[in-house]
C-alpha cells in the first residue's frame, strides 16, 4: 500500500526517493496513529515518516531491511530550548541526557510526545499486536520509560514497551524510531516469514 506523501497529520520527509510503500496494515497504522496524536493535542506537529519500502519491496540501499513493507523510520518529536514543538524535518540525533543539534540551535528530545508516539505504536489497532521491535538508543530509551513512570502509564504497556524499545549491535538509533513488525496471522498463512 502506499502512504501519500503528505497528508493532514503525517508527511514523508524523503518523498524524492520514493520508499513510501508498506503492507497496508502499516500505512493504516501510521496514519492512525497521527491522527490519534494531532486529535490528543493539536500542537503535536505532523508525524515525520521516513524510509518505508519500496514500490514492489526488495533491497533498500543504506538499510538491511525495508525490503517487505513491514519496517518504518519515524522521526522523533523534539521542541526547541524554549519549549516549543518543532517539525523534524530532518533526522536529529540526540545524547543520553535528550539534546540535540539542530541547524546550528540546541534542540530537545520531547519525552512526553515521543512516548504518547510508542504507545499509539504498541496499542495501534492496524499493528499493535504485532509489533516486533521499535529500535532506539539505549539513553532515549530510558527517558522513555521515566516518562511513561511519571505519568503513570498502563504497566502491561510500560512492560512491552521495555521489551519492544531496543538498541541493535552496530546502530544506535540515536535520531529516530525504527518499527518493525511481525507478519500478520492472514499473511503467515500465506508464507510471510518474520
Amino acid at each position: 500500500a502506499e502512504l501519500a506523501l503528505e497528508g493532514p497529520h503525517w508527511r514523508v520527509i524523503r518523498p524524492q526517493i520514493l520508499r513510501n510503500y508498506a503492507t497496508a496494515e502499516m500505512v493504516d497504522g501510521l496514519v492512525w496513529a497521527a491522527e490519534r496524536l494531532r486529535a490528543a493535542d493539536p500542537l503535536t506537529p505532523p508525524l515525520a515518516v521516513g524510509d518505508l519500502s519500496g514500490e514492489h519491496g526488495g533491497r533498500a540501499p543504506r538499510h538491511r531491511s525495508h525490503q517487505n513493507g513491514r519496517d518504518a523510520d519515524v522521526n522523533f518529536f523534539w521542541t526547541d530550548d524554549a519549549g516549543a514543538p518543532v517539525f523534524s524535518e530532518r533526522m536529529t540525533s540526540f545524547d543520553a541526557k535528550g539534546v540535540g543539534v539542530y541547524a546550528g540551535r540546541r534542540v530537545r528530545f520531547d519525552a512526553a510526545r515521543n512516548w504518547k508516539l510508542v504507545a499509539a505504536m504498541l496499542t495501534n489497532p492496524y499493528f499493535g499486536a504485532e509489533v516486533r521491535w521499535i529500535f532506539v538508543s539505549r539513553g532515549l530509551r530510558a527517558l522513555l520509560l521515566k516518562e511513561a513512570a511519571a505519568v503513570g502509564a498502563d504497566p502491561e504497556l510500560v512492560r512491552r514497551a521495555a521489551a519492544a524499545m531496543v538498541q541493535p549491535p552496530g546502530s544506535s538509533h540515536r535520531n529516530h524510531f525504527h518499527l518493525r513488525i511481525a507478519c500478520a496471522p492472514a499473511d503467515r498463512l500465506k508464507g510471510c516469514k518474520d
